[in-house]
């Protein structure tokens, strides 16, 4: 009988939840130009514009980006717009291997896509050929030791890199080295430089020769992001950062409204770390 009420409640939330969607886009017109509020950092003016339709979003593991998906998504959806996706219909498609040959995903009649929301390696030139030049672009970061409580309860490591302790993150932090071979690849880079991999760092310039990285090969590329991206998002000011999306891309609130998602509470969440496992992870 529980399971029928659930069944029930769901059915008639996804009804309300259409609804409303249906509502929004065909009652407003969400194209239109607006006289805008854009606060500079100094003084203020107003500006007329147009909601910015053509995004590509590049969605990095366990910060957030989830929930910044389902924004991009819904405000795709009530504008009709198209989403770059593989003919496979896979969503995780893009990923780890990037977008390789554009044809596969142009749509007919050499038409543009809009919105790029999916996983995918940030490649900028062959992003533009699906999308355009003027994209915009925009990403999202997580201070690491959050980001890596989040994925090791996600991806189940614990279990993967075969620690029994009670609390094996902080296990695994004594000696991280010693758990790179018990795990594929995959998972060992989504627990040590995934945001830097999918920002398209090339990964054998993080190794370390002689116990010396070389950092000014890390500080180009920051820079280099910094310069080619139109917002870097930070997690833990997710509101400022919408904020920021929403005067940048001349939209309105009720497009930057959101929930969250694949947010979940797990053990790790109150785990604090001694300096000794943080100069260890780093």
């Amino acid at each position: 009988m529980l399971d029928v009420r659930q069944h029930v409640v769901c059915g008639f939330a996804i009804l309300v939840a259409v609804g409303i969607l249906s509502f929004l886009s065909s009652s407003l017109d969400l194209n239109e130009e607006r006289v805008y509020y854009m606060p500079p950092i100094k003084g203020s003016q107003l500006r007329v514009c147009k909601p910015e339709t053509n995004v590509a979003f590049i969605k990095t593991h366990k910060t957030g980006s989830s929930t910044m998906m389902q924004v991009f998504q819904r405000f795709g959806y009530l504008r009709n717009l198209s989403f770059v996706l593989p003919k496979s219909g896979n969503i995780n498609g893009l990923y780890p291997y990037g977008i390789r040959n554009t044809t596969k995903y142009l749509p007919p009649e050499g038409k543009k896509f809009d919105i790029l929301t999916h996983h995918a390696v940030y490649d900028r030139a062959r992003i533009t050929q699906l999308l355009s030049e003027n994209a915009t672009f925009v990403t999202i970061i997580r201070e690491p030791m959050g980001r890596l409580k989040s994925a090791f309860n996600f991806y189940k490591l614990a279990k993967k890199f075969r620690i029994s302790e009670p609390n094996a993150l902080l296990k695994f932090l004594e000696n991280p080295g010693i758990y790179e071979n018990k795990t594929t690849k995959h998972y060992a880079n989504l627990i040590k430089n995934n945001m830097a991999l999918e920002l398209s760092f090339p990964l054998e310039k993080l190794s370390s020769k002689n116990g010396v990285r070389n950092d000014t090969i890390i500080r180009d590329f920051v820079d280099k992001i910094s310069r080619e991206f139109d917002l870097v998002m930070v997690m833990e000011y997710f509101d400022e950062s919408l904020v920021l999306l929403r005067r940048m891309l001349c939209w309105d609130m009720r497009d930057i409204l959101n929930f969250k998602y694949n947010s979940y509470r797990y053990d790790l969440g109150n785990t604090s770390f001694s300096e000794q496992l943080i100069q260890n992870y780093r």
